[in-house]
């Protein structure tokens, strides 16, 4: 029986070793407009952008990529005022 065991968790562990970590997504904190432009030209389909508590302000934010969530750091503690946002799932 504990062989029987023992061989399970060793397939199940070598099952995940095989399966991409970024399938996951990552989570990328951000801490300005900047910051999180910079970050959604990098990320990829599953990743969150964490935006820092606070107040922005912009005449342009694009994130231009499907599958990119940008969510507050806090719930109901990020506040964003842009003319133009585009392509965007926001979060707060």
């Amino acid at each position: 029986m504990k062989k029987y065991f023992r061989l399970c968790i060793a397939v199940c562990l070598g099952l995940a070793l095989l399966i991409p970590t970024c399938a996951w997504g990552r989570s990328l904190n951000v801490a300005s407009l900047s910051e999180l432009q910079t970050a959604s030209n990098s990320a990829h389909s599953g990743d969150t952008l964490l935006l820092a508590n606070g107040t922005y302000q912009s005449t342009t934010l694009t994130v231009s990529k499907n599958g990119i969530v940008v969510r507050a750091a806090t719930l109901d503690s990020v506040f964003v005022m842009a003319i133009k946002m585009s392509h965007m799932v926001i979060s707060f």
